[in-house]
Formats: C-alpha cells, sequence, structure tokens
C-alpha cells in the first residue's frame, strides 16, 4: 500500500492512523488504528521502510504503552 493508500483506511471510528509501507515494491504495508474515543497519545513512531512493521510508543492516561 502507497502512502495515500493508507490514507482511505480512515473511516468515523477511526482517530489516528500509523502506517508503513514499502514505497519501493508497493507490496507490503501495516497499519495501526486507533479509536476516536482512546486518548492515546504517541511519543515515538517508527516506520520499518519495507513496510514490514509499524511500532508506536506512547501513553494512554498515566500508562506507557508499545503497539
Amino acid at each position: 500500500m502507497s502512502t495515500e493508500e493508507h490514507k482511505k483506511l480512515r473511516r468515523e471510528w477511526v482517530g489516528q492512523v500509523f502506517s508503513a509501507s514499502c514505497e519501493i515494491e508497493k507490496k507490503r504495508g501495516v497499519a495501526i488504528l486507533c479509536y476516536k474515543s482512546l486518548c492515546f497519545v504517541p511519543e515515538k513512531v517508527h516506520e520499518n521502510k519495507k513496510g514490514r512493521h509499524v511500532l508506536v510508543v506512547g501513553t494512554i492516561g498515566n500508562v506507557n504503552i508499545t503497539i
């Protein structure tokens, strides 16, 4: 999926989209979708350049979380 294709994942219930895609081959891609009502505050986002994974570190309330 291209970066533009990932934008199409937005829906009424989606608040945040974190994604990674392979820009060279356009064959791979992953995405994390978060509900609008989820009070998730991202601090670091690591996107794999080959579109294999995306790692998001942040907080929900006072709890640190890694997705």
